[in-house]
């Protein structure tokens, strides 16, 4: 089990290096890596999460899956809270770099790299679909807690961010949940299309990570001390309270795995272009993605061995 962990983390980077080199050769040009995102999330992420949902959640299921939203959430607010605490050990005390810091430590990798160790471990079936529902409360976090992480209660911004929580993601989430509630049915070459279509977000979003981290590398080995705090944080001290957490709340044996996998996740790569965006040290943001994600190959299957 560990070994399939560990093969998800490499496989991870190796896509981070298929992306740095495409931008190096001139395969994908700077102003690229915006436009292909936004395809990306905007079309091949939502069909993979409605079909993830749709084929793999059963009508008699539904009244549970609260859990998992109230999960994914949970996570990142622990994650907020003890950013708080370890701030003091912050050498750089820049408002932007303590924002950042905390920031880092609330907002997790909390679909793709997750997803492709639950596909490795379980298959692309019932376990993904759980993570596909966890990730509303996911994208709840990431729109409220780590925005106002590097903003503060500033109206406008969080007025802005708020926005973000009417994704298309999560209303794929909404359409597979009617669909199964309903028994909708789905034509077979429709939901062939719809596989095919998600198929193709998690390589293309890993590619396009890696240009935009290879774009930005020039911060990447900065203020490595604070790096450092970041990623015991992230992968140390976040699971190790979910590990008992989890130990004591009856779960289901399925959805205890996914939350399971879903804490011990390094910082999300979205971080890196959110910090610029809302007033981060971006630099800092895209070390700590860089960090965490390298030391998960060591941290996360070690984990796992207590799975």
């Amino acid at each position: 089990m560990a070994w399939q962990v560990l093969l998800a983390i490499i496989e991870t980077c190796v896509l981070f290096a298929v992306g740095g080199g495409a931008l190096k050769l001139g395969c994908i040009g700077r102003d690229d890596i915006g436009r292909w995102s936004r395809l990306t999330f905007n079309v091949f992420t939502p069909c993979l999460t409605f079909a993830a949902v749709a084929e793999n959640i059963g009508r008699d299921e539904l009244k549970s899956l609260w859990i998992m939203p109230v999960a994914g959430f949970a996570i990142m607010a622990a994650g907020a809270l003890l950013g708080i605490v370890f701030l003091p050990l912050v050498s750089c005390r820049t408002p932007e770099r303590k924002a950042t810091f905390v920031h880092v430590c609330a907002i997790n990798n909390y679909i793709f790299l997750p997803l492709i160790v639950v596909n490795n471990l379980f298959g692309f079936g019932r376990h993904a679909a759980l993570l596909m529902v966890a990730n509303v409360g996911s994208t709840v976090g990431f729109w409220t807690i780590g925005i106002v992480a590097l903003t503060g209660m500033r109206r406008d911004t969080l007025r802005t961010a708020l926005k973000q929580l009417y994704s298309i993601n999560v209303v794929a989430v909404a359409l597979a949940v009617a669909v199964v509630m309903w028994r909708i049915p789905i034509p077979p070459e429709v939901m062939k299309i719809v596989r095919t279509l998600g198929s193709l977000a998690i390589p293309l979003t890993l590619i396009l990570t890696g240009a935009a981290l290879f774009r930005d590398a020039h911060g990447l080995f900065l203020h490595k001390a604070d790096a450092f705090v970041v990623a015991v944080t992230r992968l140390a001290v976040i699971p190790a309270i979910y590990v008992i957490v989890l130990k004591l709340l009856p779960l289901p044996r399925d959805m205890y795995e996914v939350c399971f996998v879903i804490s011990l996740m390094p910082a999300a790569v979205s971080s890196a272009l959110v910090a610029r965006l809302y007033g981060g040290d971006g630099d800092f943001a895209s070390q700590s993605v860089v960090t965490t994600t390298l030391l998960a190959m060591v941290s996360v299957p070690l984990w796992i061995k207590l799975l």
